[in-house]
Formats: C-alpha cells, structure tokens, sequence
C-alpha cells in the first residue's frame, strides 16, 4: 500500500508541473489540432487563421495527386477557410435557418491566396471563364459559375482546381434529366445536392448523396436549386477568381469570401470523385446537344404563340 500511495502521488506531481509549465508558457497548446467535424462553437469568425495543410507535416498535396483513383487511400488531411459549423442529423437538401449569413464585403477582391483554400467558393466570371481551357464534353464556353475549389493551395503555375456548383438554371434533376434510362441515372449521378439551397430536393436515384455537400454558411439570397457537377475537375488561373457574388433580384450583388463547405464534405467530395465512374463524354454532349434544342424549339413556339 505505501508504495501504490508514492505511486499515486509521483502521478499527481507530475500533473501539477504539466500545468504549471502550460500556465507559465501558453503558447506550448499553439497549432493543436481540434477536431473540426463536430465542432459547434462559435468563437471562429470569417478570416480565422487556420493551420495550413503543409504545416510541420507535409500533409499538403496537389489536387490533381488528390483526386486520382484510388479505393483504399484516405481521405486528404486538409483544412478549411472559413468557420465548420456543420449541424447534426441534417438530410443536406433542406434550407438550415441556424446557420450564419455570409459576410459581405464592398468589392470582389482576394485576400485569401496565401490561406487554405480547399472546400472554398469564390466566383469564376467573364476574366476567369475565357482562361478556363475548354474540355471535350463542352458545347460551348462555360459561362461565369460559382467554383468550389479543391486545390488545398495555389499551385506552382498560379492555378487551381475546382468543380462548377451550378443551379441546372433552377431545375430539379428530374427536369434537367428527365427519365429513368440508365442514360438518365448516370448523368444525374454525378450531380451533388448542396445542402442551404430553399428547393434543392432530394436526389431522386441515391439518398446517400443528399447529405454529401454541407455548407458552413447560407447566402443572403439563395438559389432555388443548388448542385455540385462533378463531371469535370476544371482549372483556373487563381487571380481570375473573385469573391463570390452573393446577388440579388435586381442585379446588383454583394461579396463574400467565406463561403465554404464543411470539411467533412470536402474528404466526401475527394473520394467521390476518386470512386466515382468516369464520366462518358460523348453522352454528356449528346445531352447537352439535346437540350439545346429543345431549349430553342420552346422559345420559338413561345415566339410565336406571342405574335
């Protein structure tokens, strides 16, 4: 007994100097890493420094390292800009009233280039548009969209990856692809709901990707339908982006650039598009192709009709 006793009293001497060597030097707890998943304070404001994904680790890697296929590599190690502050049992497709309004700014420029960058969303306009390469599947140029951006950091040549999150010109899945073809189901797969838009539904093929895009803020004026197209990984010069445009009815829009997904959904997202099967190209412009035309005969008979 006399010994277990010493033993115990060594222990709790040993915990009063850890705490007293914390308390004289504070800074020792500097760069710990929290758990970010279920963190649900509120002391993170737009513009919180956060531990970058190359610090004492070398976690960081290219995007493109990322995203190639691979079914037992892990999801990255990376954090994101902006406050996670995602909300339990949510279905992903459904407005959340708790959480934060972005945070406006007067103009659209950057301050965030040297900050983690992955699961942010900033705008891809007219400038950023015209520098975006044109992939295979494309009819035409890509028109301005806000981009998700994947690349944890600028790369070496300035660039970074994103995917377009687009708001299929507020249609339902079932209204941009209509049917039950397996045509249709595949091309509607690679299309993510995005948790905060008021009418995005559910998607009609696959409840598990409903809760895959969780946001940690909600614009003040928000899309009707809101998804990430996952058929492309794009890049884009990072100085032809802007903040994203938080726009309004009548045109004129504010910025923000502390829209963010949730860094689970960020490694979700990863390994989606590592998983996912490769999108057929030629189906995607045969689509595209036929939505055009239909989008044309329509406006012709409503031409018309108004004659």
């Amino acid at each position: 007994m006399p010994s277990a006793k010493k033993n115990v009293g060594e222990a709790l001497d040993q915990i009063d100097k850890a705490k007293a060597a914390l308390t004289a030097n504070p800074s020792a707890l500097a760069g710990t890493k929290r758990s970010r998943v279920d963190d649900d304070d509120v002391d993170e404001v737009a513009g919180t420094k956060r531990r970058r994904v190359d610090d004492d680790d070398n976690r960081g890697r290219a995007s493109h390292d990322l995203l190639q296929p691979s079914l037992s590599s892990p999801a990255p190690q990376t954090s994101i800009s902006g406050p996670i502050n995602p909300t339990p049992h949510h279905d992903g497709h459904e407005a959340n009233p708790e959480k934060p309004l972005l945070t406006h700014q007067p103009t659209h420029d950057l301050t965030c280039r040297n900050e983690d960058l992955a699961g942010r969303i900033l705008w891809a306009g007219n400038d950023a548009v015209r520098s975006i390469k044109k992939l295979p599947q494309d009819i035409k140029r890509l028109p301005p969209h806000p981009a998700l951006i994947m690349s944890p950091k600028v790369k070496e040549d300035g660039t970074v990856d994103f995917l377009v999150l687009t708001s299929l010109q507020n249609s339902t899945l079932m209204q941009y692809f209509p049917g039950n073809s397996a045509d249709a189901k595949r091309m509607r797969s690679y299309y993510l709901p995005v948790e905060g838009s008021k009418e995005t539904e559910p998607h009609p093929d696959d409840p598990v990707k409903n809760s895959m895009v969780k946001t940690t803020k909600k614009p003040h004026n928000q899309k009707a339908t809101s998804y990430v197209n996952t058929t492309a990984l794009r890049t884009v010069p990072f100085d032809h982006l802007r903040a994203y445009k938080d726009g309004h009815k009548d045109g004129k829009g504010l910025y923000s650039q502390d829209y963010s997904i949730d860094e689970t959904s960020y490694h979700k997202l990863v390994d989606f598009m590592k998983n996912r099967s490769p999108p057929d190209v030629e189906k995607i412009k045969d689509w595209s192709k036929t939505r055009n035309k239909n989008k044309s005969r329509n406006k012709n008979k409503s031409h018309n009709k108004n004659k």
